[in-house]
C-alpha cells in the first residue's frame, strides 16, 4: 500500500514538473497571447457591448436560431454556409445571450489565432523570429478589430492556424494529415476560405517529394476524410435547397464587380432572382476582365494597401505600398537566389515582358502588380531548392488562395486571414536578419571604417516604431466603431 502511494505521489511530482517546464519554456508566447486577450477582453466587454457595428453578428445568430427553431427551408445564406449560424446560435441559447456568445468565441479565435501564430513560425525558423512574428500579429489593427466584433470569420480562421501548425512541422505524418483534413472540413462548414487551403495543402502533398504513389495515396485518404466531414452539410443542403452547395457566388460577382455591362447585369439579375444556374465564368467577356483586376490589384490592396488605408492587412496600414517592402525582402533574403548571368537574363526578360503585356493589353493602374509578382514566382521556381518543406506549403497555399479567391472581388482585409501568417512569418525574417544589416553597412559607409553594431538595439528600435504606428492606428479604429 505504502509503495503504491510513493508510486503515486512519484508520478503526480513528474507531471507537475512537466507542466512547469512546458509553461517555463512557452512563457514568453504564452504572455503575449494572455495580454492580448486581457486587453481586448476589456475593450470588448466594458467599451463595445452593442450591436450596431456587429450587423454581420446578428445576421448569422438570427439565422441560426431560425434553422434551430426548424424553419431552415426559409432561410439561405448567399455567402456561407450554416454551420457557424448554428453553432453561434447552439452556444447562445446554452448561455441565455447570443451576442455574449460570439464575442467570446470572436475573441477567444483571435487570441487562439496570436498563440498559434508563434507557433507555425517556430516551425520555420528560430524562437527570435517566431517571437517577433507573434508580436507583429498581435499588434495588427485589422485582427485586433475583429476581436471585439462578433463576426463569423474568426473562428474558421483560427482552424485553418492549426491546421497551418501541422502542415509546417518537420515531420508531417498521416495522422496529421488526417487531423488537418478533419480541422479543414469543419472549418469549410462556418466559411468556405479554408477549403481553398486544404486545395493548396492537397497539392503541397502530391509535389512535397519524389514519393509519388505515397503521396498520391495520402492525398486520396485527405480528400476522402475531408468530403466525409463535409458530408452532414451537404446532405442538409440537397435536403432543404436541392444542392449541395447553398451559396451563389453570382452574388458577389453581381454586386461588387468592377467591370460590368447592362447586358450581364441583366443575366446576372436573372439568375439571382430566378434561381437560374448560368454561371459567371460563362461570362467571358466581363469575367476574366474582373477576374486579373481582381487578381492583380482589388484583392492585393486589401493586403498590402495600394490605396486602401481604412481596412487592410499592410505591417504598415498607414502608408500605402510600404508594406511590401519587408515581405518582399525577407522572401528575397530566404531564397538566397544565385545572381548569375542566367538568372538575370530570365528576370529581366520576365520584368519587360510583364510590362510591356500589362502596356499593351491591360491597364498599369489596374494591373501594374502583375510587374511584381510574375518575376516574385519566376525567383521562387528558380530557386525552389532553397525552400525548405516548412515554407513551402505557406507559399503554396498562398499562390493558390489568391489565384482561386480572386474569382470574387473582396470586400473586406479579414477575407485574407487565412493565409495571411506568410507576411508576419516574412517580415520577422527581415526584421531579425534584413534590417541589422542594412543599418550596419549604412553606417560604415558613412562613417568610412567599420563598425560594429548589436543588432538587437536595431531590432527593438524597428519594432518600437512599428507598434506605436499600428498601435496608434488601431486606437482609431477602435475608436470609430
Amino acid at each position: 500500500m505504502k509503495n503504491i502511494k510513493k508510486e503515486s505521489t512519484k508520478n503526480t511530482i513528474v507531471k507537475s514538473e512537466f507542466t512547469i517546464n512546458v509553461i517555463s519554456s512557452n512563457k514568453y508566447p504564452l504572455i503575449i497571447a494572455l495580454g492580448f486577450f486581457l486587453i481586448f477582453a476589456y475593450i470588448s466587454f466594458f467599451h463595445h457591448n452593442y450591436w450596431w457595428s456587429d450587423v454581420d453578428g446578428v445576421f448569422y445568430l438570427l439565422t441560426g436560431d431560425q434553422i434551430l427553431d426548424g424553419d431552415g427551408h426559409n432561410v439561405h445564406i448567399v455567402d456561407a454556409p450554416i454551420g457557424g449560424s448554428v453553432l453561434y446560435a447552439s452556444i447562445g441559447s446554452l448561455l441565455d445571450d447570443g451576442f455574449l456568445a460570439m464575442k467570446i468565441i470572436a475573441l477567444l479565435s483571435c487570441t487562439g489565432i496570436v498563440f498559434v501564430s508563434f507557433y507555425i513560425i517556430r516551425n520555420i525558423f528560430s524562437f527570435k523570429i517566431a517571437l517577433i512574428g507573434q508580436l507583429i500579429v498581435a499588434f495588427t489593427p485589422r485582427l485586433e478589430l475583429n476581436a471585439i466584433l462578433s463576426m463569423n470569420e474568426m473562428f474558421p480562421v483560427f482552424l485553418t492556424f492549426i491546421s497551418l501548425f501541422l502542415i509546417t512541422k518537420k515531420h508531417t505524418n498521416l495522422r496529421y494529415l488526417i487531423l488537418i483534413s478533419i480541422i479543414l472540413g469543419s472549418a469549410v462548414m462556418i466559411r468556405y476560405q479554408p477549403g481553398l487551403v486544404f486545395i493548396g495543402i492537397l497539392i503541397f502533398i502530391l509535389i512535397r517529394d519524389k514519393k509519388i504513389r505515397t503521396n498520391i495515396t495520402h492525398a486520396s485518404i485527405m480528400m476522402g476524410i475531408f468530403l466525409i466531414v463535409l458530408s452532414p452539410l451537404m446532405m442538409y443542403n440537397y435536403s432543404t435547397y436541392g444542392s449541395i452547395l447553398d451559396s451563389n457566388a453570382d452574388f458577389y460577382f453581381y454586386s461588387n464587380a468592377e467591370i460590368q455591362t447592362t447586358e450581364n447585369n441583366k443575366i446576372l439579375e436573372d439568375n439571382l432572382t430566378s434561381g437560374a444556374t448560368k454561371s459567371i465564368i460563362y461570362l467571358e467577356n466581363i469575367f476574366w476582365e474582373n477576374y486579373f483586376y481582381n487578381l492583380l490589384y482589388h484583392n492585393p490592396n486589401l493586403f498590402f494597401n495600394f490605396n486602401s488605408a481604412e481596412h487592410n492587412l499592410s505591417a504598415i496600414p498607414i502608408i500605402p505600398f510600404v508594406g511590401m517592402i519587408p515581405v518582399l525582402g525577407g522572401l528575397m533574403y530566404y531564397l538566397k537566389p544565385k545572381w548569375n548571368k542566367n538568372n538575370y537574363i530570365i528576370l529581366f526578360s520576365s520584368i519587360i515582358i510583364t510590362t510591356i503585356s500589362v502596356l499593351l493589353i491591360g491597364s498599369f493602374e489596374k494591373h501594374f502588380f502583375a510587374i511584381i509578382l510574375i518575376p516574385i514566382i519566376i525567383l521562387i521556381i528558380l530557386n525552389k531548392k532553397n525552400i525548405d518543406n516548412r515554407l513551402l506549403p505557406l507559399l503554396i497555399v498562398t499562390m493558390v488562395f489568391s489565384v482561386m479567391i480572386s474569382i470574387i472581388p473582396l470586400h473586406n482585409a479579414k477575407h485574407w486571414f487565412p493565409v495571411w501568417i506568410i507576411a508576419p512569418t516574412l517580415i520577422a525574417l527581415f526584421i531579425v536578419e534584413v534590417i541589422p544589416k542594412i543599418y550596419s553597412k549604412l553606417i560604415n559607409i558613412t562613417n568610412n571604417k567599420k563598425k560594429i553594431i548589436k543588432s538587437d538595439k536595431i531590432i527593438i528600435v524597428t519594432l518600437i516604431l512599428l507598434f506605436l504606428v499600428n498601435a496608434s492606428f488601431s486606437s482609431e479604429v477602435l475608436k470609430f466603431y
